[in-house]
C-alpha cells in the first residue's frame, strides 16, 4: 500500500511532465505565429501597438539591477556626503540637537526619500560635518566683514538652565552698511562666558578675546546698562512681597523709605534712555534721530536738576541730583561732538521732522544754513559764529522722550529766524528753502538750475 508521500511525489512528477509538454507547444505554437503572423501578433496583444498609446512592456530586473539597488551608499559617496551636509545645514538652521540623527520618526523620512542612504552616527555630525561647515561659514564671514568699512558690536548675555556644566552664554553680532548701503548682520560666536558673575571687567575680557580672534580693532568695549534696570524695576514691582517677607527671613540690610524713594527716582530717570535707546536701535531708524534723541535726554536731565534745585529739602535729594548731574556730564561728554559733525548736522537738517528745531547750540543752525547754502551755490559763505546754547523753557512735564523732543521743536518754533547769516537775499531765500522738506528743497534748486 502507497504511502501518502509517495503518492504526492508520483502527483508532482505528473504535473511537471505535463507542463513541460505544454510548455514546448506553446513555445513551438508562438513561435509560428512570431514567424508568420507577426502584424495580427501585435495587433492582438494589448500594450505593445505603438498606435495603442499604452505603457511598454516591463522589462525583467537583472541580477545586477537588484544587487545595486540593495547596496547603501558609502560614507564618501557624493550623494551621501550631500545628504549628510543637508542634515547638518537642518540642525543649524532651526537648532536642532545632534541627537536628531537617532530619532526614529526621521530616520523613516530619509529612509523613504533615499532608501540606500545609510544614516550617519551623531558623532560624525557633532565631530566632522559641523565642525567642518562652521570653518567654511567662518572663513565667509571673515571675507564679508572685509566688505564692511566700518561695523558695530553687539551683545547678549544670559543663563541657561539646560546645559548641566554650562550655564552662562554670551553671544556676538556684527553689524555694517556695504557698498549698496544694506544693512548686514552676522552672529559672530555664542560661546560659554568665563566669570564667576557678569561684572562689565568679564564681560570686556571675554569681547577682547573674540576681537583677536576675529582680527577686529578694540576702539571701545561697551557693556549693556539696561540689566541694572530691568533689576530696580522688578523690585519697585514687588516692592510688597519683599517688605512683607523680609521679617521672616535673616537680612543684614533692610532698605529705607528714602532708598524706595531714591529707587524710584533713578527709573523713571533711566526710562528716558531705556526709550531713546530702543528708538535708535530700530531697524527705520535714521542718522538724523541721533541729535534730537540726545538734546531731549539733556533738556529732561536738565528740567529734573532743575526741579531738585527749587524743590523744598523735604523733596529733594542729593544722591538723586549727583546722579542726574553724573548722567548730563557723561551725555555731554560722549555726544558733544554730534553738533560738530557736518553728516549728523545735514541729515538732521534735511529731515523734514527736524529741521533746524532741535539743536542744542544756535550756532550749529547757523553753520547748517552754511552748509547748505556751500553746497548749492559752490561758495564758501564761512561766519565764525560763538557757540551759545538755546534758551529752553523751564517747569515742563514729559510723558517720554519723544515729549521732550516735541517740546524742542515748538520751542524752536516760538523763536525768531536766525537771519544773521547774510544780507543777500538769495541767500535767505535759499536758507528758509533749505529747511523745509527734502522734495521742495530738490525742486528749488531745479528751478535754479543747480541740478538736473
Amino acid at each position: 500500500m502507497m504511502t501518502q508521500k509517495r503518492l504526492v511525489y508520483i502527483a508532482m512528477s505528473a504535473f511537471l511532465v505535463v507542463a513541460k509538454q505544454f510548455h514546448r507547444r506553446a513555445s513551438r505554437h508562438l513561435t509560428h505565429v512570431k514567424r508568420y503572423h507577426e502584424m495580427e501578433l501585435e495587433k492582438d496583444t494589448p500594450g505593445t501597438s505603438s498606435a495603442d498609446g499604452g505603457p511598454p512592456p516591463k522589462k525583467q530586473a537583472t541580477l545586477e539591477h537588484i544587487l545595486e539597488k540593495s547596496v547603501m551608499y558609502d560614507t564618501d559617496d557624493p550623494r551621501a556626503k550631500a545628504i549628510t551636509q543637508t542634515i547638518a545645514e537642518q540642525m543649524c538652521v532651526d537648532m536642532e540637537p545632534f541627537d536628531l540623527v537617532n530619532k526614529l520618526g526621521f530616520q523613516r523620512t530619509i529612509k523613504q526619500f533615499c532608501p540606500k542612504y545609510k544614516m550617519v552616527s551623531r558623532p560624525h555630525i557633532s565631530e566632522n560635518v559641523i565642525p567642518d561647515m562652521y570653518c567654511r561659514v567662518r572663513t565667509k564671514i571673515m571675507e564679508l566683514l572685509h566688505e564692511l568699512p566700518h561695523i558695530t558690536i553687539t551683545t547678549d548675555l544670559w543663563t541657561s538652565d539646560a546645559s548641566s556644566s554650562v550655564n552662562d552664554f554670551i553671544s556676538v553680532t556684527a553689524h555694517g552698511l556695504d557698498k549698496n548701503f544694506e544693512l548686514k548682520n552676522y552672529c559672530l560666536e555664542v560661546f560659554p562666558f568665563e566669570g564667576e558673575n557678569h561684572s562689565a571687567e568679564n564681560i570686556a575680557q571675554n569681547l577682547r578675546q573674540l576681537f583677536q580672534d576675529w582680527h577686529i580693532s578694540e576702539r571701545d568695549v561697551v557693556t549693556r546698562w539696561d540689566s541694572t534696570l530691568h533689576a530696580l524695576r522688578r523690585l519697585l514691582e514687588q516692592r510688597v512681597a519683599i517688605q512683607a517677607s523680609l521679617p521672616h527671613v535673616k537680612c543684614r540690610t533692610e532698605l529705607s523709605t528714602e532708598e524706595w524713594l531714591l529707587m524710584e527716582q533713578v527709573v523713571s530717570t533711566l526710562n528716558y534712555f531705556e526709550e531713546a535707546t530702543k528708538s535708535i536701535s530700530e531697524e527705520s531708524a535714521c542718522l538724523s534721530d541721533a541729535i534730537p534723541l540726545i538734546n531731549s535726554l539733556r533738556k529732561v536731565l536738565k528740567q529734573i536738576k532743575n526741579n531738585q534745585e527749587t524743590a523744598d529739602d523735604s523733596y529733594s535729594s542729593p544722591e538723586y541730583y549727583n546722579f542726574v548731574e553724573i548722567l548730563l556730564a557723561g551725555i555731554n561728554d560722549r555726544f558733544d561732538y554730534l553738533e560738530s559733525e557736518e553728516t549728523f548736522i545735514l541729515s538732521t537738517t534735511l529731515d523734514p521732522r527736524y529741521k533746524l528745531r532741535t539743536f542744542f547750540l544756535q550756532s550749529t543752525s547757523i553753520e547748517a544754513k552754511r552748509i547748505l547754502i556751500s553746497l548749492i551755490t559752490n561758495r564758501d559763505t564761512h561766519v565764525p559764529v560763538e557757540r551759545v546754547e538755546s534758551q529752553k523753557k523751564q517747569n515742563e512735564t514729559f510723558l517720554g522722550i519723544w515729549s521732550a523732543c516735541d517740546s524742542l521743536i515748538k520751542e524752536a518754533e516760538e523763536e525768531e529766524p536766525l537771519s544773521n547769516m547774510s544780507s543777500h537775499p538769495e541767500q535767505e531765500e535759499l536758507c528758509i528753502v533749505a529747511t523745509a522738506p527734502i522734495i521742495e528743497l530738490k525742486h528749488y534748486c531745479q528751478q535754479q538750475g543747480q541740478i538736473r
